[in-house]
C-alpha cells in the first residue's frame, strides 16, 4: 500500500480544540494537486480554507458537519486511486459521500509516520503498555487522566486521537477507583454534556455557531472549576461624571477609569487575580484586564496586558484600538488571550445590576451597571458587582475591594474641584509631590491611589 499524506486540522485560534468540517471542494477520490483548495472548516472566528499539501487523490475520514479535533486528521492525500473495495470499507455512498467515520483509520492506510510515536505525555513511561505500533495518541490532559484512574489505554483503542473529554465521558460511565475524588478541584467535568430528552412540542433545530461553541466552552470552564459567589455595592455617579467632564482622555467613556483602578487594586488583593488549580492559587504576574464587546455578532473579550503598568491615556487608547479591531473582525488570537481579570459592562444596556460569569483560567470578574435614581433622588447610583471564586477569597476580601474602589471613583469628584481648595490644600502627590494648589494651577488633580498607597496627580497618571 502507498504512503498516505494525512491533512491535520490545524489550530488557529488559541482557545478552539474542535473545528467543524462545513464544505468539500473535491468528490472522494479525486485527483488534486499540491496547494488546491479541497475543504472548508469553521472555527470560532471565521471560516478557513484548507489545501491539499501535495499531488495525489483523496480519501475522507470525515463528512461534511463533522467536529473535528485539532490536531487531528480529516482525510489523507495518497498516490493510487481509491478502490471500490476500500471505499465500502470506509462507510462511503454511492455518492462518494462519508456515512460514517470508520473506527480506526490506521487499518486502511498506511501511516509509517507514527508507528513508533508513543504518546507525548509528562510520565510517557506509566503509559509503556500501548503497543509500539498503537495509532491511538493521547492529549497532554487525556494521558494525566489515564495515568491518575489506571484506566488501560486499549479501552481507546477505537480512537485515533483521545481527548480529555474521552476520557471523562468514560469515567462517568464506569465506575473508577479513586473516581470519587474526581469532582474535587479542576476535576469538575465542565466540558461532559449531559443527557436531555427532546421536547415533545414541535420544534426545529439550529446548530450553534462555533464561536458561540467556543464561548460555551469557556464559559463552562469557569463556572465548573470555582465556587461563585457574588457581592454588589452601590456607587455615585459624580465622581465618574465629573472625570468626564474634565476630558481626562477618556474618549467619553467611564470604562477607561474603572479598569485603570481596578488594575491597581489587583495588585492590593491578589487573591482576585489568580486561578484555583487543584488545592492551590496560582497568582498571576502580570494584571491582564478583559473587557467583554458585543454588539450583537458575538461575545469577545480583548484583553490589555499589564494594565496596572498603563497610564490613563494608554488604557483609554487600548480600548479604543481593540473596540474597533472587534467591529472590523480583525481581533487576533492573541488579543483575546491572557486575560487574568475580567470587566463587563452593561450600562449602555440600562440593567441596573447583574451576576457576571467567571472566565476560565480566572477568579474574579466585574459587572458594572448603568445609573439609577432613587425615588425623589437628584444624585444617581450605579452598582458594581464582583463575581469570585470563593474557594480562593471570601465575602470580606470582596466587600473590602469594592468598596476601596468606590472610594477611588469616588474621588474624581473631589480631585475635580467638587469641594473647597482649602479641604486638599494639604495633600500632594507621592510621586512627583506637587501639591493640590500646584496641581489646580496646571489645571490638574489628585485621584486616591491604593498602590502604593497616597495620592496621584492626573500629571503623572496621564504619563507626562
Amino acid at each position: 500500500m502507498s504512503r498516505a499524506i494525512p491533512v491535520v486540522i490545524e489550530r488557529q485560534n488559541v482557545n478552539d480544540e474542535t473545528v467543524v468540517l462545513t464544505r468539500w471542494f473535491i468528490s472522494l477520490g479525486a485527483p488534486v494537486e499540491a496547494g488546491q483548495l479541497i475543504a472548508e472548516i469553521e472555527t470560532s472566528k471565521a471560516t478557513v480554507e484548507i489545501h491539499s499539501p501535495a499531488a495525489g487523490f483523496v480519501r475522507f475520514t470525515a463528512k461534511e458537519g463533522d467536529e473535528i479535533a485539532v490536531g487531528q486528521e480529516f482525510c489523507f492525500i495518497v498516490q493510487e486511486p481509491l478502490s471500490s473495495a476500500s471505499a465500502e470499507a470506509m462507510g462511503l455512498d454511492s455518492n462518494g459521500s462519508v456515512t460514517d467515520r470508520p473506527a480506526s483509520v490506521g487499518s486502511l492506510v498506511e501511516r509509517p509516520e507514527m508507528s513508533h510515536v508513543e504518546p507525548k505525555t509528562p510520565n510517557s513511561r506509566d503509559l509503556e503498555r500501548i503497543p509500539k505500533t498503537a495509532t491511538t495518541r493521547f492529549s497532554r490532559r487525556a494521558a494525566e487522566l489515564v495515568q491518575k484512574y489506571d484506566l488501560k489505554p486499549e479501552m481507546f483503542v477505537e480512537r485515533t486521537l483521545v481527548r480529555e473529554q474521552d476520557v471523562r465521558a468514560l469515567l462517568n460511565d464506569s465506575p473508577v477507583q479513586g473516581a470519587e475524588s474526581y469532582t474535587t478541584g479542576l476535576e469538575v467535568n465542565a466540558t461532559a454534556t449531559c443527557t436531555v430528552s427532546s421536547p415533545t412540542v414541535p420544534h426545529r433545530v439550529e446548530r450553534l455557531p462555533a464561536r458561540k461553541r467556543a464561548e460555551i466552552r469557556q464559559i463552562s470552564f469557569g463556572v465548573g472549576n470555582s465556587v461563585a459567589s457574588y457581592v454588589t455595592i452601590a456607587c455615585h455617579t459624580r465622581g465618574l461624571k465629573r472625570a468626564l467632564q474634565r476630558d481626562v482622555m477618556l474618549a467619553g467613556s467611564t470604562g477607561a477609569v474603572v479598569i485603570f483602578e481596578v488594575s491597581r487594586l489587583l495588585r492590593k488583593h491578589p487573591t482576585f487575580n489568580a486561578v484555583y488549580r487543584s488545592n492551590e492559587m496560582c497568582v498571576f504576574d502580570q494584571v491582564n484586564i478583559g473587557f467583554a464587546i458585543d454588539d450583537g455578532r458575538g461575545l469577545r473579550v480583548p484583553v490589555i496586558r499589564r494594565c496596572d503598568q498603563l497610564a490613563l491615556s494608554e488604557v483609554s487608547t487600548k480600548m479604543r484600538e481593540h473596540t474597533i479591531a472587534y467591529l472590523e473582525d480583525k481581533l487576533s488570537p492573541e488579543d483575546l488571550s491572557g486575560g487574568t481579570f475580567t470587566v463587563s459592562d452593561l450600562s449602555a444596556f440600562d440593567v441596573s445590576h447583574f451576576s457576571p460569569l467567571i472566565s476560565g483560567d480566572q477568579s474574579a470578574i466585574l459587572g458594572v451597571g448603568s445609573e439609577v435614581f432613587l425615588p425623589n433622588a437628584a444624585i444617581g447610583l450605579y452598582h458594581l458587582t464582583l463575581a469570585f471564586d470563593h474557594q480562593l477569597s471570601d465575602g470580606r476580601t470582596a466587600a473590602l475591594f469594592l468598596n476601596e474602589l468606590r472610594l477611588r471613583l469616588e474621588a474624581y469628584e473631589s480631585a475635580s474641584g467638587a469641594y473647597e481648595p482649602d479641604q486638599v490644600a494639604h495633600l500632594s502627590c507621592t510621586r512627583c509631590m506637587r501639591s493640590a494648589k500646584q496641581l489646580a494651577d496646571l489645571g490638574g488633580c489628585l485621584l486616591r491611589s491604593a498602590f502604593p498607597d497616597g495620592y496621584i496627580c492626573s500629571v503623572c497618571i496621564l504619563g507626562y
